[in-house]
């Protein structure tokens, strides 16, 4: 679990590295840019885009809590798209039940998990 919690923080550290007051001490409003997305400038001039920081920052913590509630690999994570969900239905009552399928890895075995 440490290893996780190293592992959000390193990510935190390099893609979330502003807070809004170093912008607002630079003098400068945040804008759009060229592209349409809202950008400020940090205490040294450089430029900062709040849009892929915010991008980042979702995929960094949605990797880490794909692989804290599954316990896949990584390499089976990056195998997994939204074809990896199944549904079984249960014999007795009718009940669909979500299934992550997990390709084969390390095991060379087939896994499912159930998805709640």
């Amino acid at each position: 679990m440490s290893a996780i919690r190293r592992l959000l923080a390193l990510h935190v550290h390099l893609y979330l590295p502003l807070h809004i007051r170093e912008y607002a001490d630079t003098g400068k409003s945040t804008r759009l840019d060229a592209s349409g997305s809202a950008c400020a400038y940090d205490a040294s001039g450089r430029r900062h885009h709040f849009a892929l920081a915010e991008h980042r920052a979702f995929w960094g913590w949605a990797t880490i809590e794909f692989l804290r509630h599954t316990g896949v690999r990584i390499e089976e994570m990056l195998e997994s798209s939204h074809h990896s969900i199944t549904q079984y239905t249960l014999p007795s009552t009718g009940e669909l039940i979500p299934l992550l399928q997990i390709a084969p890895s390390k095991t060379d075995e087939e896994r499912l998990l159930p998805v709640d």
